[in-house]
């Protein structure tokens, strides 16, 4: 149609100019919260939508050495795409984006919102089912031998921002060893061994500690050289951890020495997809006490003792490190 690609190219650019402004601070129990979206985070999951059926950008660019992986499971598929998106516009692309199923039906049924962005570029892979939370990174780390990119682990239920691959690949340019992510908790210990999970405060600094616990919900980035050790412990998370990830990699992180930071010094909870937040592990984990049963088996206690030992306040961070991420 005459003028189709001009009204595309001034359709894109007016989605380019309207930021996500909302990003929130909250503590582990306001996590689920599924309240309702502002003007704000409406208008953006509008714009969305409409560059999941009007955009021909590619997904992911050659000038990235991170690999984003993500994975979605029975209702969510029809508005994970809304997730992919908020990545896919970013000021930065992954050099892959892949997103992990291990439902067969889902996967030979892919609605149109998937199929558009698997002519795109999008990776949509079928896995064997049984991994749950572990199947967003556990299949891309075992398909490499010797990891040369860092894997950025994301959720289905999330929006980023523009800048959120951005920052994070900054951050990992200044301190390449660490773990880095939006938002972590400060993980208290008792005389005992660790304190209960929901005693955990949100963490205050960006200075590397392994008393810093990373979540996934908003970004999780993962060097090279750590997801080699990820690949050599297998799969014996489903005896140990098999409903909680971010205790699995934390813990493997304490074991190898990896320290973690937060990008900033206040956590970063980017706006829900709405209608997300209804169920799901969040409930059982947090308040069923089902990521302290975890917890116990995953820790050692020499692990527990370089937790405790840990200096989270070793000197001021890096320069160039840290700050307001994603303005």
């Amino acid at each position: 149609m005459p003028g189709a690609r001009a009204i595309r190219r001034r359709a894109l650019a007016l989605l380019a100019i309207v930021p996500i402004r909302r990003y929130r601070s909250v503590t582990a129990a306001g996590a689920a919260a599924d309240s309702p979206p502002t003007l704000a985070i409406r208008l953006d999951l509008i714009l969305l939508e409409t560059l999941n059926r009007v955009s021909f950008r590619k997904v992911t660019s050659g000038t990235s050495d991170v690999v984003v992986t993500m994975t979605t499971h029975g209702s969510r598929i029809k508005t994970v795409h809304l997730a992919l998106e908020s990545i896919a516009r970013g000021t930065r692309r992954p050099s892959r984006l892949i997103l992990w199923l291990d439902d067969e039906t889902l996967a030979s049924n892919l609605p149109r919102s998937l199929r558009r962005l698997k002519r795109r570029g999008l990776e949509v892979v079928l896995v064997e089912n049984g991994y749950k939370v572990h199947t967003k990174y556990y299949f891309y780390v075992q398909s490499i031998q010797h990891h040369a990119r860092s894997l950025l682990t994301s959720d289905d239920d999330i929006v980023y921002p523009r800048r959120w691959l951005q920052s994070l690949e900054a951050a990992h340019a200044v301190t390449p060893d660490y773990v880095i992510c939006y938002r972590a908790h400060s993980i208290q210990v008792a005389a005992d061994g660790l304190a209960l999970y929901n005693t955990w405060t949100p963490c205050s600094t960006s200075e590397p500690s392994f008393r810093t616990f990373g979540t996934s919900v908003s970004g999780q980035l993962f060097p090279a050289g750590f997801l080699d050790y990820v690949r050599s412990q297998g799969d014996s998370f489903k005896e140990i951890t098999p409903d909680a990830d971010d205790v699995w990699l934390h813990s493997l992180a304490v074991h190898s020495g990896v320290r973690v930071s937060q990008l900033g010094g206040s956590p970063i909870l980017f706006p829900f997809v709405p209608g997300t937040q209804a169920s799901g592990l969040y409930l059982t984990n947090f308040w069923d006490g089902g990521n302290d049963r975890q917890i116990a088996k995953a820790y050692s206690a020499s692990d527990v003792e370089r937790i405790r030992s840990d200096d989270s306040r070793r000197g001021e961070p890096p320069e160039g490190y840290g700050g307001t991420p994603c303005e």
